[in-house]
C-alpha cells in the first residue's frame, strides 16, 4: 500500500516522483526488514505518511542521504526522476564494494529513457541487486578491512559555481563545475553527491553544517566564476575555488585562477587534483583525475556546454531540439567529439 500512497492518499498529481518514493520504500524495507511506516490500520498508515517521518536509525550512513530525499514529504524536495535515485545509489554501491557501477558512469551520462513500467521495473532490479551485494559485502563482513576502509571514504558535494559575469554566462559556470565533479566522482576512494541534489543548495542561505546533515557529507566545494570575454586568448576564466570542512564550517583550502580560456581544461584539472591532495586522497593504479581534454576545439565544446544547458533543463520539446542543434554544431567543429556524440544520442 505505501508504494504509491504519498501523493495518491490526499489526491494529488502522481508522476515519477511518486516512483522515486516507491522505490525508497523497497529500499527501506530491504535494509531494515520493515516499512518505513507501520500500522495496522490504513488510514493510520495515510496519517503516518503524511505527518511522521520514518525512522532512519538503522539506514547506513551511505545510504540515509538517498533515503531522506527519496522519503521526503514534498515531491518537489525529491529526486526528480528515478535515474537521478539510482545514480546516486550506483556511487553508494561503488564506495561500499569498491570497482564500478551498476551504470558506467561518464561525463554527465544518464540512462537511455525507458517506458515507465519497464524503467521503474529496472530500477527495482537495480534495487535488489545493490541489498544483496550491500548485505554479503557490508552486514556479512561488517569486520573486515575492506569495511573499515568504506567507513573512512571522504563525502563531498561540487555546489553550483556562482556567476560572477553576464547572466548569459550561466551554462559556463554549470559546465565548469559538473566537470570538475565528474573528474572527483571518477575516484573510487571518494563519494560525491549527484548534481541533482547538489542543485537544490544553489544560492542557498544555509550554512555547511547544515548541507552537511542534509547530504551527510564531510566537504563541500564552492565558488565563483568569471568568463571575461576578449578576442581569442585574449578571453580570460577567472575561478575562485573554496573547499569547507562541514564538522567546523572551515574554509580548509582556496585559491584565484586567472587563466586565458585555452587553459579552461588545465584548470578543471588542477582545482580537482588540489582537492585530492588536500582530503589526503591516495589514487589507485589506473585512476587519475586530469585527463586528456574531451575536445581541442574551444568552439565545439562552447557549443557543448551550451546544448547541455538545455538537455538537463526544464524538459520541454523546444528545449529538447535546440539542444540536438547545438550538439550538432559542436560536432560539425570536431568530428571526434565524443562526449557530443553521446549526448547527441540520449537528446
Amino acid at each position: 500500500m505505501q508504494l504509491h500512497v504519498s501523493e495518491q492518499a490526499i489526491g494529488d498529481e502522481v508522476d515519477g516522483r511518486t516512483d522515486v518514493w516507491s522505490l525508497g520504500i523497497v529500499l527501506y524495507e530491504m535494509l531494515t526488514g520493515v516499512p518505513p511506516f507501520k500500522s495496522d490500520y490504513d488510514q493510520a498508515v495515510i496519517y503516518s505518511i503524511e505527518n511522521r517521518e520514518p525512522d532512519l536509525a538503522r539506514i547506513p550512513t551511505e545510504l540515509l542521504p538517498i533515503l531522506q530525499n527519496a522519503l521526503a514529504k514534498s515531491p518537489a524536495d525529491r529526486y526528480q526522476k528515478t535515474e537521478e535515485m539510482l545514480a546516486d545509489i550506483d556511487r553508494a554501491q561503488n564506495r561500499v564494494v569498491g570497482g564500478k557501477g551498476f551504470y558506467a558512469s561518464g561525463h554527465r551520462c544518464r540512462r537511455m529513457k525507458l517506458p515507465t513500467k519497464l524503467s521503474f521495473t529496472a530500477s527495482l532490479v537495480a534495487l535488489l541487486a545493490f541489498a544483496a551485494v550491500y548485505y554479503f559485502r557490508v552486514v556479512v563482513k561488517l569486520e573486515t578491512p575492506n569495511a573499515a576502509a568504506t567507513n573512512s571514504m571522504k563525502m563531498i558535494v561540487v555546489l553550483p559555481f556562482e556567476n560572477l559575469g553576464s547572466p548569459d554566462d550561466d551554462y559556463f559556470a554549470e559546465g565548469m563545475r559538473d566537470e570538475i565533479s565528474n573528474r572527483l566522482s571518477a575516484l573510487g576512494s571518494m563519494g560525491v553527491i549527484s548534481r541533482g541534489s547538489a542543485e537544490k543548495f544553489a544560492h542557498t542561505k544555509k550554512t555547511a553544517k547544515e548541507i552537511g546533515r542534509e547530504l551527510g557529507l564531510d566537504y563541500i566545494l564552492e565558488g565563483t566564476i568569471q568568463w571575461a570575454r576578449g578576442k581569442s586568448k585574449e578571453s580570460h576564466v577567472r575561478i575562485f575555488p573554496q573547499l569547507v570542512r562541514v564538522s567546523d564550517d572551515i574554509n580548509i583550502w582556496s585559491d584565484s585562477y586567472d587563466r586565458v580560456i585555452n587553459d579552461v581544461f588545465q584548470v578543471q584539472g588542477e582545482i580537482a587534483q588540489n582537492v585530492v591532495n588536500k582530503l589526503g586522497i591516495k589514487l589507485v593504479p589506473g585512476e587519475q583525475v586530469a585527463g586528456p581534454p574531451p575536445t581541442n576545439n574551444l568552439d565545439a565544446y562552447d557549443y557543448y556546454l551550451k546544448a547541455l544547458k538545455f538537455h538537463y533543463g526544464p524538459s520541454t520539446g523546444s528545449n529538447i531540439k535546440t539542444a540536438v542543434k547545438l550538439y550538432q554544431q559542436a560536432i560539425a567543429l570536431d568530428s571526434n567529439f565524443a562526449a557530443a556524440h553521446a549526448q547527441l544520442s540520449i537528446a
